[in-house]
């Protein structure tokens, strides 16, 4: 798993704050994530499936001091919850964030006001995603995320003025019809970090 390894190279504390979304098919891979990255990452922000919500929480008071919510409100109706079938389309994503101390206070609330499926179809809004960011970090911080997808919490940290390191492996073609067959999200990241770069330096030039 990309994500372990790229944790595993890492030294114990060395990342400011985590955030991410992970592939929540498996919970035993998000539980083990979490366990790894509370030793690599000072806070870590997580979004919690609805359907996995009570054992993500679980995991995260067991590996953190203190826990935090930030409800992320999604735009559109939303509010229903299906006990049949367990389809879930409540009208917010809760990320919770683990922490050893309570030095920093933040919103807990933060609204994305669009969806943003171009590139990836569970993207996250640029400017709901850089609010998170800059609530839970300082401009220089070192900021992770082993699930980069489609590049939002990458491009929020090259907007704020924080560092930034991530993996995602996945191939792109698996989501995507007609997407090259050995691109992975990483990629597709590392475009938009060099697009937004490009911008910046045109802009200074």
């Amino acid at each position: 798993m990309a994500s372990r390894t790229l944790l595993m190279s890492l030294k114990n504390k060395s990342i400011g704050v985590g955030f991410s979304d992970p592939d929540w098919s498996n919970q035993d891979d998000i539980d083990q994530f979490i366990a790894l990255a509370s030793k690599k990452m000072k806070v870590l922000a997580v979004m919690a499936g609805n359907q996995n919500y009570l054992q993500t929480l679980d995991a995260m008071r067991e590996h953190f001091t203190y826990v935090r919510e930030i409800a992320y409100l999604v735009p559109g109706a939303g509010n229903r919850l299906d006990p049949d079938t367990m389809n879930i389309s409540t009208g917010f994503k809760p990320v919770l964030v683990g922490s050893f101390n309570l030095k920093r206070g933040f919103y807990n609330v933060v609204r994305s006001e669009k969806a943003e499926h171009d590139l990836h179809p569970w993207g996250l809004n640029l400017s709901a995603v850089q609010r998170i960011i800059e609530y839970l970090s300082d401009p220089g911080d070192l900021v992770a995320d082993c699930y980069c997808g489609g590049g939002s919490t990458a491009l929020s940290c090259v907007k704020s003025g924080r560092r930034f390191i991530g993996c995602d492996n996945g191939l792109v073609s698996k989501l995507v019809k007609g997407a090259p067959p050995e691109q992975t999200w990483a990629d597709v990241a590392i475009a938009r970090v060099n697009e937004e770069l490009e911008m910046q330096l045109k802009k200074v030039a």
